[in-house]
């Protein structure tokens, strides 16, 4: 045996004191000496990660302009009109029309309560098996906006079922316009687009 080879036992011994000088660094790093701040101040100090950060932001967030808040409030309002407006099944009892009361001017409310509803019975009446249409919004976008008035487009993905047929999933874009009735945006007209 070579008197210069470390043996298998020797090698194990010099790894193991590495390991354990790194993960003494690595504690040093992360919790400190415990020592306290050197330049004499008394700041009020937060730590994340084990490392003072001082407890004041020195960023502000700008404020909304009353056109990015009133906007805001339409692509909400959208998202959540077109998903109700737009889904529908032939056994349900729920009168989702008459839940988006608020959210509509008097005569769009008017014609969708009986036109639009007649409609899709129709459209879905599947000689009395289930059917049905369920309407995700997957984006909004403005085509138009005054402090008055407003017109946006609502991408949505349309899961169309019936019971003796398969499912169909189709994308397809609403447009709706909106005017401000003493500061409430209501839906004025909805048009389903071409694709």
């Amino acid at each position: 045996m070579n008197n210069n080879m470390l043996t298998k036992g020797h090698k194990i011994l010099i790894l193991a004191f590495i390991g354990l000088v790194v993960i003494g660094g690595l504690i040093v790093l992360m919790f400190g000496f415990g020592g306290g701040d050197n330049d004499g101040t008394d700041k009020e100090k937060g730590e994340i990660g084990g490392a003072a950060i001082p407890k004041e932001v020195a960023y502000e967030v700008p404020a909304l302009s009353e056109a990015e808040i009133d906007q805001n409030k339409i692509t909400n309002q959208s998202i959540i009109f077109v998903e109700r407006f737009a889904t529908y099944s032939n056994q349900s009892t729920q009168n989702k029309i008459e839940e988006l009361k608020g959210m509509m001017t008097e005569g769009f409310y008017t014609w969708a309560s009986s036109q639009y509803v007649d409609k899709l019975a129709i459209d879905y009446s599947n000689n009395g098996d289930y059917s049905s249409v369920v309407t995700d919004a997957v984006a909004v976008q403005f085509e138009n906006y005054s402090s008055n008035e407003a017109e946006v487009i609502v991408e949505t993905k349309r899961t169309h079922l019936k019971l003796s047929e398969e499912e169909t999933i189709v994308s397809q874009k609403i447009r709706l316009e909106y005017v401000n009735q003493q500061s409430e945006w209501k839906v004025s007209g909805a048009f389903w687009l071409d694709n």
